[in-house]
């Protein structure tokens, strides 16, 4: 049943307050109604503010977070530049160092021959050095007083299960005395060399003066240069020695 059916059946004098009543009714219904919805238009529109507010934020930071990633994307793209700089430069410097060993190896082989040609050199002119005092040397000798009972050699022995060479060996006599003439020939000589000849002619010279009766050990040098600490040292070790220029040739 409608609403103007109900107020037909009251009697007429109440119809019209009634309606009034009615109409007021519906009037404040409607206020509130609007208000409420003002209301809830108010708060909508609010969070809708707020959403948008939080979408202009997100975006904010999405932006934000996009040049982050942008700039690292670039930082990566930069450092895989410097990493293929890097590898070619690693892989140079390993093709330098390869042949750089290269060059080493081959340099030390060349060494290698140059010493062995200069060592060959060395014992040539050692051997012709050694000839040279073998048939100069008694001249030489005689000048210091000395005179030689037999021809100069080289000389193998056997000693201690060893076999030693003596490059210029003999026995010379001097004021009666015989002496077993121990003799080395160097185109150069060390100290080394000189204390390794001491100690072979200690080594030696016992065995050396009973085969030969001899009163002593005569240790000589015939060296083709000498420099004044060699003279000394060889003269604190009370070896002689002869210098080349004074062999004749």
């Amino acid at each position: 049943m409608r609403l103007i059916d109900i107020v037909e059946e009251f009697p007429d004098e109440l119809r019209k307050p009634i309606a009034n009543l009615i109409e007021f009714m519906r009037s404040e219904e409607l206020k509130k109604m609007s208000e409420e919805m003002e209301e809830g238009f108010k708060k909508l529109t609010e969070s809708i503010n707020k959403l948008t507010e939080a979408q202009e934020r997100t975006e904010e930071r999405l932006n934000k977070l996009e040049r982050v990633v942008e700039e690292l994307a670039q930082a990566q793209k930069r450092t895989e530049e410097r990493l293929n700089r890097l590898e070619r430069v690693v892989e140079e410097l390993a093709q330098a160092q390869k042949r750089t060993e290269e060059r080493l190896n081959e340099l030390i082989r060349e060494h290698a021959i140059t010493r062995e040609k200069v060592e060959n050199l060395s014992h040539n002119f050692g051997f012709l050095l050694e000839d040279r005092a073998i048939q100069s040397l008694p001249n030489v000798l005689k000048d210091r007083g000395f005179e030689v009972e037999r021809k100069l050699r080289t000389k193998r022995i056997e000693y201690g299960g060893k076999e030693y060479m003596i490059n210029i060996y003999g026995v010379v006599r001097r004021e009666n005395r015989r002496y077993v003439l121990f003799g080395e020939s160097k185109s150069r000589v060390s100290k080394k060399e000189i204390r390794r000849f001491v100690k072979l002619i200690e080594r030696l010279k016992d065995k050396l003066m009973a085969e030969e009766n001899a009163d002593g050990i005569y240790p000589i040098v015939v060296i083709h240069r000498i420099d004044t600490k060699m003279e000394k040292f060889l003269k604190e070790e009370n070896i002689d020695f002869v210098e080349s220029y004074l062999l004749k040739i």
